[in-house]
C-alpha cells in the first residue's frame, strides 16, 4: 500500500516546484503586472512546458535517490497526473488567477494531490482520507486544516461558474447563468478549475460548477475539496462538475436543476 502522506509530500514539493519557475520567468521578464497585450506576457504553451520541465526534472531527481524509498517513488502503479498551468489565459494576461497542480494516482484513484497559487505563494494539498491541509508562507511556515465554509443559505451565498471556450456551449452556460443568478447572492468567474475548487475547500466560495472541465484540470482539487468536507457531484452524463459546501449543497444542486442543468448526482467516487 503506497505511503499516502509521503505522496502528498512529494505533490506539494512538485507543485510547489513549478510554481517557483513561473515565478522566476515572470521576474525575469519583468512581466509581473496585469496587461491587455498577451504576446507581452508569458505565454501559455511557454509556461506549459517550462513548469512541465520543472516538475519532470524534480521527480527525476527524486527517482536517482530510489534506494530511499524504491517502492514509492519508482512504483509503475503510482501515476503522476500534472496540470502544468490552470488558467493558462489569465497568466498570459498577467493575471493572479493561475495554478500548478499535481495529483498522484493509483488505479485512477487520486490518493495525494497539491494545488499551488504561483501569484501569491499558496499551497493547498491533501491525502486520500487525511484531510486537506493549507501552506500560505505569507503568514508561516505552519500547514494549517482547511474546510469549506458554513454559509446554508444559497440566496446569500458566493458560487463560481466557468465557461467553455467554444462559443456555442458558452451560449448554453451563460442562459444557465443568468437562470441561477437570481437564486445565489452572487457569481464570481474565475478562469481557473483548480483554484476555484481550493477556494470552495477553504470557504473562500461557497460553490463551483463548469460544464465540460479537462479531468487534467480538477483531479487534483477535487480530492483536496473533497477532503476538505466539500460535497461534490456532477450529471449523470459527466459533464457538469459542481461543488459546495455541505451546508448548501443540496440546495445549489436543486437549483441547477430548476434553472436547466438535468441529471445532477452524487457519484459514490469523483476523486479519480
Amino acid at each position: 500500500m503506497a505511503d499516502v502522506a509521503r505522496l502528498q509530500e512529494i505533490a506539494e514539493y512538485l507543485a510547489a516546484t513549478g510554481a517557483v519557475a513561473i515565478r522566476r520567468e515572470l521576474r525575469r521578464t519583468g512581466t509581473t503586472q496585469p496587461c491587455p497585450r498577451p504576446a507581452t506576457r508569458l505565454g501559455g504553451h511557454r509556461a506549459e512546458a517550462l513548469v512541465h520541465s520543472a516538475i519532470t526534472t524534480a521527480l527525476d531527481q527524486l527517482k536517482a535517490r530510489k534506494h530511499h524509498e524504491p517502492d514509492l517513488i519508482t512504483s509503475a502503479d503510482i501515476e503522476w497526473v500534472i496540470e502544468p498551468i490552470g488558467g493558462s489565459h489569465n497568466l498570459a494576461r498577467g493575471l493572479p488567477a493561475h495554478t500548478v497542480s499535481v495529483a498522484a494516482t493509483l488505479d485512477d484513484i487520486t490518493l495525494a494531490s497539491a494545488v499551488a497559487e504561483p501569484a501569491t505563494g499558496r499551497l493547498w494539498s491533501a491525502g486520500f482520507t487525511q484531510g486537506a491541509r493549507l501552506l500560505d508562507s505569507r503568514h508561516g511556515t505552519h500547514r494549517l486544516p482547511v474546510r469549506t465554509g458554513s454559509q446554508s443559505n444559497l440566496n446569500h451565498a458566493l458560487v463560481a461558474i466557468g465557461f467553455s471556450a467554444d462559443p456555442t456551449q458558452r451560449r448554453n452556460e451563460a442562459r444557465l447563468a443568468v437562470r441561477l443568478a437570481t437564486k445565489v447572492g452572487d457569481l464570481r468567474l474565475i478562469g481557473s478549475p483548480a483554484l476555484t475548487l481550493c477556494w470552495v475547500a477553504s470557504g473562500a466560495l461557497d460553490g463551483f460548477y463548469q460544464h465540460r472541465p479537462n479531468p487534467t484540470a480538477w483531479r487534483a482539487a477535487v480530492l483536496i475539496a473533497r477532503e476538505a468536507d466539500a460535497v461534490i457531484g456532477h450529471t449523470a452524463t459527466g459533464h457538469l462538475l459542481h461543488a459546495a459546501s455541505p451546508a448548501i449543497a443540496a440546495q445549489l444542486t436543486h437549483a441547477l436543476t430548476t434553472a436547466g442543468a438535468t441529471g445532477l448526482t452524487q457519484p459514490s467516487d469523483l476523486s479519480a
